[in-house]
């Protein structure tokens, strides 16, 4: 079976260094808003066999790749965080609402009709 790859970018802007996060293994899950009829989310309905994420530093063109384990889908950023852990997803983060603050600097609109789709690391 073909493999399937999903490309994404992360910067490693201090003070969490996400990028490098996820390189060390110590970012768990990566966090992003889709439309309701986005691919991703059949993926998630269907599973994601065979499918990896390339993740790209954008500042270095340092690339990770890695499978992906599971897909899981929620309505808002702090229900993703409560139920896998904000640590898991901002590694330094020392409270759920650091950990949102960071998803409002990326997202500043909010989720606005679009799903949050949590996507497990595998190495």
């Amino acid at each position: 079976m073909e493999r399937v790859y999903i490309e994404c970018n992360v910067n490693n802007k201090a003070p969490y260094r996400l990028w490098d996060c996820i390189y060390r293994g110590t970012k768990k899950y990566e966090i992003r808003l889709v439309q309701p009829n986005s691919k991703w989310l059949r993926l998630a309905i269907n599973g994601p066999k065979n499918t990896y994420l390339r993740v790209t530093n954008p500042d270095t063109s340092n690339v990770f790749i890695g499978s992906i384990p599971n897909l899981y889908i929620y309505d808002t950023f702090a229900e993703a965080l409560e139920r896998v852990g904000y640590q898991h997803c901002i590694p330094g983060a020392e409270s759920l609402e650091e950990a949102l603050e960071v998803y409002e600097e990326y997202f500043p609109d909010g989720e606005k009709g679009q799903k949050v789709l949590v996507i497990e690391l595998g190495g």
